[in-house]
């Protein structure tokens, strides 16, 4: 896949999968500073800081990231696939996608905790609100609560910006 500028994110996003992830992006970019790159995201989700590693790596790079939503993109891999290039973020017809709410269960914070929370709250709000359609309001009430998108209404608010069909193998 990796010769083919091709990277799979197919588990829960964490410090591993970022780091792993974030290697492929750079040696790719090192190899060819102008292709572009397929990022395929298969993933629940996972660590909010780890995605963020992701995001900001992406926004960095030269290439253009296109990025593809396989089976399902939830939570923080939402934002991954939202920050890819504009025009190339697709999602395959079957997937299923959503926004996650990042707040905690009823467990209770500390002050400092709650003030991290908030401030990757804000983050993610923001990264959505310049790469889709989503205002930083609706954003962040889209992140306190959590909201199932359809295909169509990710196309609408401009989080993927359409859908693809899998390519069946077979001879042309």
């Amino acid at each position: 896949m990796l010769a083919a500028r091709n990277i799979l994110i197919g588990m829960p996003i964490d410090d591993q999968t970022a780091q792993t992830a974030i290697a492929k992006l750079l040696y790719l970019q090192m190899l060819d500073s102008n292709a572009p790159i397929v990022l395929y995201i298969n993933s629940p989700g996972g660590s909010i800081t780890s995605s963020l590693a992701i995001v900001d790596t992406i926004m960095e790079l030269h290439p253009p990231v296109y990025t593809v939503a396989m089976n399902h993109c939830h939570g923080s891999a939402l934002l991954v696939l939202a920050v890819g290039q504009s025009g190339h973020r697709l999602a395959l017809k079957d997937a299923t996608l959503s926004i996650e709410a990042t707040e905690p269960g009823p467990s209770v914070l500390s002050a400092e905790a709650e003030k991290n929370l908030s401030r990757l709250n804000n983050r993610m709000a923001s990264i959505f609100s310049q790469h889709s359609k989503l205002t930083m309001e609706q954003s962040l009430e889209a992140l306190k609560r959590g909201r199932l998108l359809s295909l169509h209404e990710a196309v609408t608010l401009g989080i993927i910006d359409g859908v693809a069909e899998a390519k069946t193998p077979g001879p042309d």
